[in-house]
């Protein structure tokens, strides 16, 4: 059914709170059909009812279950349902039907439900200011408002309020919210007349195009080499160039033979599929990462681990995945819940960033970068006196280098392993590593193999006894003490190594 509307925008939605201020709006019983989440943090629908009296309230609840659970169980609505909240509001009138309906030429309704709007039989529409008057009093927190006309006669439109008849049936309904949510064009080429789109802009939507190069087509990326351009086979299931769209039988293409944007009784195809996907991440109130825990700025004053994690929209099956980076340095770590504790990181100010991405299969192309969001902290660290700290040189642990726990530490001095003495970036299984600036610790002038307990020296006979604040696993840390900063992919690749062992432990 034809959309002639618009999204509803900031202004519509000021302009249904003025309406609502304007008219003293009767306040009618409102009813809950799905509860997907705070309604700060959902998309809400609100569905109003036309043409039901009060004697056909529980027609009314009836109806609108059914439609609602058609919607739901439609791809991919299904699969995003955790997005949506959905409430019923009560509106009763007078009469049954809608002007022009099978209920006769002139009814006595609340929203003044009729057909033929814009001298189109099958077109109907409402009086848009009393909807949103409506449903901004019963329901404040809507986003967009949608009616059920209790009429037999097949009808429906989308735009500001998205309207179905109950003949048009619950595909009517969902095909409706085609138009409202994912702003998709009719594919069907009848009702002509209306105007083409401008050649140069080509057509607004994501699913109608005059381009018939493949390379300019908005939805190359569905379209297999193979596959002729432009397309005219008759099979059902693969994505081409069709020929009538947007009520144009030619000049005009469309994604695929049939889709619900074209006949509302078959699924969507792929590219309204995608387009919808990518609309769910741009509604109102929705959001990838609704929550993250700690603040922003974290310092980290004790030896006590900060839990860092984000909550996500609940959606099944989970298209997510979790990117941890420490200093944009990629992380081992996967999920929404990262524990840190100061002896993965050496001293200093760091920044810990988690991007979440929705991995579907529904999309493959995102040039706006809708399908993903990112949070990040700034973690301060101190030099703490921590059993098995890493941070300052020779406590052991993850520091500047990257010596493990209780091995002594991989820093500047501290006998851990050095790019410049030839060591590796664990140091080897020494329980002394290799020293920077001496011979091995103990004063002890020849060379040893890393499996030795003094590692191989890097110049010269050492200088005699050890510090005793360098030995392996001491413990201890120096006044003033400070590890050299390590680079950030070194870094990641040590503390994805320990917390990979605490896994392995737990």
């Amino acid at each position: 059914m034809r959309g002639w509307s618009k999204p509803r925008t900031a202004a519509m939605r000021s302009l249904a709170f003025v309406c609502a201020l304007g008219s003293a709006a009767n306040a009618f019983d409102v009813e809950v059909l799905r509860e997907a989440g705070p309604p700060d943090r959902r998309f809400n629908l609100t569905v109003l009812g036309d043409g039901y009296r009060a004697t056909d309230q529980e027609q009314l609840t009836t109806d609108a279950a059914s439609m609602v659970s058609n919607l739901f169980a439609t791809s991919p609505f299904a699969e995003y349902a955790g997005l949506f909240n959905v409430k019923l509001v009560h509106v009763v009138s007078n009469d049954s039907g809608a002007d022009g309906g099978d209920h006769g030429a002139v009814r006595d309704t609340e929203l003044g439900a009729y057909f033929n709007c814009a001298g189109i039989e099958r077109l109907i529409c409402v009086d848009d200011g009393r909807v949103l008057s409506i449903a901004a009093a019963d329901t404040p927190e809507f986003n967009l408002a949608l009616v059920i006309v209790n009429d037999t006669k097949y009808g429906g439109s989308g735009g500001v309020v998205t309207v179905s008849s109950i003949g048009a049936g619950v595909d009517v309904f969902t095909h409706e919210l085609g138009h409202s949510l994912a702003q998709l064009a009719d594919e069907y080429s009848d009702d002509g007349g209306q105007p083409p789109c401008d050649p140069l802009a080509d057509c607004p939507e994501a699913n109608a195009t005059m381009r018939v190069a493949r390379s300019e087509i908005k939805w190359n990326a569905w379209i297999d080499e193979s596959t002729p351009i432009p397309t005219t086979s008759t099979h059902l299931g693969f994505v081409g160039l069709f020929e009538g769209a947007r009520y144009q039988s030619s000049g005009i293409y469309r994604p695929e033979f049939d889709c619900k944007m074209r006949s509302s009784w078959q699924p969507f195809c792929r590219v309204c599929i995608e387009q919808a996907v990518r609309s769910f991440w741009s509604l109102e109130n929705v959001r990838m990462i609704e929550e993250s825990t700690p603040g922003p700025s974290v310092v980290m004053a004790d030896c006590e681990p900060v839990s860092f994690r984000v909550q996500t929209p609940s959606l099944s099956p989970s298209p997510y995945r979790y990117e941890w980076s420490l200093d944009g340095a990629s992380l081992t770590a996967e999920g929404p819940a990262l524990d840190l504790s100061p002896e993965d990181v050496p001293p200093g100010t760091h920044t810990l960033a988690l991007s979440v991405l929705d991995q579907t299969d529904f999309v493959r192309s995102d040039p706006a970068g809708l399908l993903s969001d990112e949070v990040s902290w700034s973690v301060s660290v101190g030099v703490l006196d921590c059993p098995g700290y890493g941070g300052a040189p020779g406590t052991g642990g993850i520091s500047a280098v990257g010596g493990m726990p209780g091995s002594g530490g991989a820093t500047e001095g501290s006998g851990g392993a050095t790019e410049a003495s030839g060591g590796t970036v664990s140091g080897g299984t020494s329980s002394g590593g290799v020293s920077t600036g001496g011979g091995a610790p103990g004063g002890d002038s020849g060379g040893a193999s890393p499996e030795s307990s003094g590692g191989a020296p890097s110049g010269g006979q050492g200088p005699g006894p050890a510090d005793p604040t360098t030995a392996a696993g001491c413990g201890c840390s120096l006044p003033g003490g400070r590890a050299p900063v390590p680079s950030a992919a070194l870094l990641a690749v040590l503390l994805a190594l320990r917390l990979g062992r605490r896994r392995e432990h737990r």
